[in-house]
């Protein structure tokens, strides 16, 4: 008796043979593996990986790559949002050194010196304006009691007695108010408060 196991045979063939003397098998590509050796025993074929366990059903798979873009899109919109904090932090703490730089440049050398800010062109500086920061994108920087030295560009000047022409800068992110500057008038000394 002959069994031969090809590639197109049922992967969960059962075969019934005599003794098992007399078989004889051709390149089979899973163990053939005999339960007893009586006669009359069962010949299984057995694949090389789980037999019987069954698969992840596409509900399932879509239910979990449904989950790890839910959990991405999180991810992605927490780290654009500090992201957005830490550069309109870091814009603030540049705006404080250019007033503070404007004011110690005033007591120094005796003239008046001015911080600058241009709408249009969305940036600010001190005296040299090819060292000016730009504003972060989507910030909004709102004004009250500053100077305007042209339709364009607001100015604060620091005097030598120390004091400021004063006023108040709002830097807002989308709309909400961030962090509010006032420049004492006559002092010239800057008061920083973060909003919320």
């Amino acid at each position: 008796m002959k069994f031969n196991s090809s590639p197109d045979a049922s992967p969960g063939f059962i075969a019934r043979l005599g003794p098992l003397k007399n078989v004889q098998f051709d390149s089979a590509p899973f163990p053939i593996l005999p339960e007893q050796d009586k006669p009359g025993a069962k010949i299984v074929q057995r694949r090389a990986f789980c037999n019987g366990l069954k698969g992840f059903t596409f509900v399932e798979i879509l239910v979990v790559i449904i989950i790890l873009a839910l959990a991405g899109s999180l991810v992605f919109i927490n780290v654009g949002k500090s992201i957005s904090k830490k550069n309109t932090k870091a814009f603030a703490q540049q705006m404080i050194f250019h007033c503070k730089k404007a004011r110690r440049m005033a007591l120094d050398e005796g003239v008046p010196v001015a911080f600058n800010i241009s709408s249009s062109q969305r940036c600010c500086w001190t005296t040299d304006r090819a060292k000016s920061i730009e504003f972060p994108e989507n910030m909004l920087i709102e004004g009250e009691g500053i100077a305007q030295l042209n339709e364009d560009i607001y100015t604060i000047r620091f005097y030598p007695d120390g004091s400021s022409d004063g006023g108040e800068l709002t830097l807002s992110m989308l709309k909400l108010p961030v962090y509010t500057f006032r420049v004492d008038r006559l002092t010239g000394f800057l008061r920083i408060k973060e909003e919320g």
